[in-house]
């Protein structure tokens, strides 16, 4: 079992809990906008996870995803099961660099997910 993070809106949090990881890309009108591709966003260490909270929560965003955020994020530990399988994401990983953000378009119980902390914003 591989752990990574997923960081997600912390009022998605409750439903995680009961229901587990989901693959979906944001908001169905945001990946049909974006060209996201629908599954579960993970990254390989919390550091990266909590710097993709932190940026979300400050609001940069890209345009194209403004207004689609909340202001409180839940960074959450997941248990990859083994028998997953998951591509390298490509907006975060460079050509001929490991990769260090991966999606899955598979299902993860909620057994297998702890919430790490919740990260907010601070708006001046």
């Amino acid at each position: 079992m591989k752990i990574m993070y997923h960081t997600t809106p912390y009022s998605s949090w409750p439903r995680i809990r009961r229901r587990g990881l989901m693959p979906q890309a944001l908001r169905v009108e945001v990946s049909r906008s974006t060209g996201l591709r629908a599954g579960i966003y993970l990254d390989t260490s919390v550091d990266e996870a909590y710097a993709w909270a932190s940026q979300l929560a400050l609001g940069d965003v890209p345009e194209n995803l403004k207004g689609t955020f909340r202001k409180k994020f839940a960074v959450l530990r997941v248990e990859v099961p083994e028998e997953a399988t998951y591509v390298d994401d490509p907006d975060v990983t460079d050509i001929g660099q490991e990769a260090s953000a991966y999606i899955t378009d598979q299902r993860i119980p909620p057994e297998r997910i702890s919430l790490v902390e919740v990260v907010e914003a601070e708006w001046g």
